[in-house]
Order: C-alpha cells, then sequence, then structure tokens
C-alpha cells in the first residue's frame, strides 16, 4: 500500500470525526451570541488540527520531501 493510501486512511476517520464534532457544536452553540460561537469555532479549530499534527507524527507519515503527501494534509 502506498504512503497516500496510508495517510487518507488516517486522515478519513480524522475527518469523520471533525464533521460530527462539528455538528455537535453547532447545536450547543446554537443559542448563544455571535462572539462567544466564533472564539469556540476558532479554539476548536486550533484543537483539532493539533491533534491531526501529533496523530500523523505519531505514524511518522509525513515525510517534509513528498509535495504530494504534505499536499494531502493540508488539504
Amino acid at each position: 500500500m502506498s504512503e497516500s493510501v496510508r495517510l487518507l486512511a488516517i486522515l478519513g476517520p480524522i475527518t469523520l470525526a471533525t464533521g460530527a464534532t462539528a455538528l455537535l457544536a453547532r447545536r450547543i452553540v446554537a443559542r448563544t451570541p455571535l462572539a462567544v460561537t466564533m472564539i469556540a469555532i476558532a479554539v476548536l479549530a486550533s484543537l483539532v488540527t493539533a491533534v491531526d499534527l501529533v496523530v500523523l507524527n505519531h505514524f511518522m507519515l509525513i515525510d517534509p520531501n513528498d509535495r504530494a503527501q504534505v499536499g494531502l494534509v493540508a488539504a
């Protein structure tokens, strides 16, 4: 299995978890002021990004010289 396929196999569940969290958060912040909602979105996005990078670093999937893999992660 190629590294790009392995990367997509790991990013798939992460993407689903992020989507589920976003739907849950949407329901929770539906009644809060806009400023609080924007702050919550920024904090949650930062945390999800940090967790994604830790997971990818743990599996050592990213080679800085492989632009295709770095592009997949960034997308």
